[in-house]
This record gives C-alpha cells, sequence and structure tokens, in this order.
C-alpha cells in the first residue's frame, strides 16, 4: 500500500508504510467537530459548520453541492426522530474492540439496520472507556443509498481527525467521482486515510415510473436515479425473450478508512443499491454465526469474523468492488455489441 513516508527527509516522497502506524498508540478522541465549533460560536447552519473552516476565504464548490443536497435536513429532526430520519432503516454499524481470546473480539452489539436517528445516537457514545461498553477501536459504518439525514448524522458527530476525509468522501460519492488514494498528511499528528470512488454503469431493467416509486423519492426514502432509456436497442436476455426495456443506470461504491494505527480506525462505505434489492431488514443481521459483510455484499467476508488490518480489509474490499464493477462493465458493453451486430446483420 502506498503513502508518502514521515520523518525521512531526504526521502520524503518514499512509498512506504509509516511503521508509526504498527504500533498502539491509543489515541482518544470522542467529542465531535461540529460541538467544539459550535462552543466558539461558529456561524452557519448545521451542515456548513462541518463543511466550511473558519480560515476558508474562497467560496467551494464542493461545499455549495453537498449544502444543496443536504438543504432540507434538520437537525432537531434527526435529534427526535422526525419523518425519515427517523423512520427509514438502511445503515449498519458494527463496532469491535480486538481480543486475543475470541475471535471476533468483543462487539457491541446493535439493532441494525438503523435509521439515521438511530445511528446519530449510537455515534454519539463515546468510542473509548464508555462503562460497560467495549472500545470500538475498529468502527464500520455501511449506508446504501446515502441521503441528507444520514449526512448529518455522520456530520455531527465525526471527530476533528476524521473530518477531513469525510467530507471529501461525501462530495466525492455525490458527485460521482473516481478516486483511489492513500493519503497521509505530511503534518501534525501522522493519521492515515483510504480512499476507493468507483462510479459506474449497470444494465438494469428500466423500472416504470410508478406512483409509489415517485411518492418515496419525494418523501427521501428513495434517491433519484439517473436512467439512461436503451430501449431502442431491443436488448433481450436469455431468460426474458419478450420485449421489456433496458436501461443504464449511474451507480458508485465508496470506501474510505481513516484511522491512528492498525488497531484503531474507522471505516465508512455508501453504496447504491436502489436498483438491485430493497432495504436492508432487520433479519439480514446477527452477532450469532456466519454473517455477510454488507461492504463486500458477495458473501465471502464473514462480519463476525473480522479482518483487524485496515490495509488488508481495504484491499480486499477493493478487490471485490472491482470485480463486480468489471462484471457490470462487461454486461453493458456485451448487451450492445449483440444489439449492434444484429442489426448490422
Amino acid at each position: 500500500m502506498s503513502g508518502e513516508r514521515r520523518g525521512y527527509p531526504g526521502d520524503y516522497y518514499a512509498k512506504e508504510w509509516d511503521p508509526v502506524f504498527l504500533t498502539d498508540r491509543n489515541f482518544k478522541e470522542d467529542e465531535s467537530y461540529v460541538e467544539k465549533k459550535r462552543r466558539i460560536d461558529a456561524e452557519g447552519n448545521d451542515i456548513s459548520i462541518f463543511l466550511r473552516d473558519s480560515e476558508d476565504s474562497v467560496p467551494s464548490c464542493k461545499v455549495h453541492e453537498v449544502e444543496e443536497f443536504c438543504q432540507d435536513a434538520r437537525l432537531d429532526h434527526l435529534k427526535f426522530g422526525v419523518g425519515t430520519a427517523g423512520q427509514r432503516r438502511a445503515a449498519w454499524l458494527d463496532d469491535r474492540r480486538f481480543s486475543l481470546l475470541m475471535s471476533g473480539g468483543c462487539v457491541r452489539e446493535y439493532q441494525n439496520p438503523l435509521t439515521a436517528t438511530g445511528l446519530y445516537r449510537l455515534l454519539k457514545e463515546p468510542r473509548f472507556q464508555n462503562g460497560d461498553l467495549a472500545d470500538a477501536n475498529r468502527r464500520l459504518i455501511y449506508i446504501p443509498n446515502l441521503d441528507p439525514n444520514f449526512i448529518l448524522a455522520l456530520a455531527e458527530t465525526a471527530s476533528f481527525h476524521q473530518v477531513s476525509a469525510l467530507r471529501d468522501a461525501i462530495w466525492k460519492h455525490l458527485a460521482f467521482q473516481t478516486s483511489i488514494r492513500v493519503k497521509i498528511p505530511p503534518k501534525g499528528y501522522p493519521i492515515f486515510q483510504m480512499e476507493l470512488h468507483i462510479p459506474y454503469f449497470a444494465l438494469r431493467e428500466y423500472p416504470s415510473p410508478t406512483k409509489d416509486r415517485r411518492q418515496e423519492v419525494a418523501a427521501g426514502k428513495r434517491p433519484p436515479r439517473q436512467w439512461t432509456d436503451l430501449s431502442f436497442l431491443n436488448i433481450q436476455t436469455p431468460k426474458f425473450q419478450d420485449k421489456r426495456k433496458y436501461g443504464t443506470c449511474k451507480a458508485r461504491f465508496s470506501l474510505i478508512i481513516c484511522g491512528s494505527d492498525h488497531r484503531r480506525w474507522v471505516g465508512y462505505a455508501f453504496v447504491d443499491r436502489d436498483f438491485d434489492s430493497e432495504e436492508l431488514e432487520e433479519d439480514d443481521f446477527s452477532y450469532e454465526g456466519i454473517q455477510e459483510d454488507p461492504i463486500a455484499s458477495n458473501g465471502e467476508l464473514d462480519a463476525n469474523l473480522p479482518i483487524w488490518d485496515p490495509r488488508e480489509y481495504f484491499l480486499m474490499i477493493f478487490d471485490i468492488q472491482m470485480a463486480k464493477v468489471l462484471k457490470e462493465w462487461e454486461n453493458l458493453v456485451r448487451a450492445v455489441e449483440r444489439c449492434i451486430n444484429e442489426h448490422v446483420c
């Protein structure tokens, strides 16, 4: 895994993992960045406090885009579970402490999937030294079909060292940006950041604009999707020989990992799954037996047998997701190729 090497002036750009990340540094920072700024009378609405630095003098188009997307999210709605903030159960939160005696580590058990309000309340709890609760050394957060309420929940609870990576990740996900990068800031307390943003086009049966679907989009329960109608190609599959309408849907996957060492890190994963299946159900998650890691979403990783090393986990998800994207592209290209060949013949 590449990264900027620290502490070696003559070899500053060497692509080596800083050995400090292989030690247990016991870094603890629980209070949220936004709460600290509010105590010094920070200006702006709820999401703006998270997105803007006080020293920023040049307006940012990235900040504006995220603010516009989240303009209807309200902190009081999030706190008290008003509207979709307290209704849409979609997120998965997995908090564990490494243990030599237990293969799955010591885990905090949650009623996944969580609403934005439920996620907000759990993330407000201290990660470390929180009574009888296990320390959340390794934290994974998975949110399909990212919406404004979940963004606000993350923004309100992120600690200072997570803010830079999370800001950038939210914008890149919303903007369908492509990025594969490892970043270790050259100044300040060493914190590693690993990011994977993959936008792609998926070939699917073109959805009919039903009344229920339009109402769900309007209510924020289902984000709008950008579809391109491919019915003019007359695509047929071996399973369906009737003339069904097909189209391409723009989709994306994002994974961001940031932390202070190999035992203390947080992973955020955002994915579009609206066109493939419904929201996650409570029966989808268990702390007993084999439990599919939803970030991998292919049954290959068991959430109850966690991967503790952040680099190994990042590379495993990278391999799984790139294989899925390759398959999506192959299906799309082959379908178009066959239709063109049939037309020419």
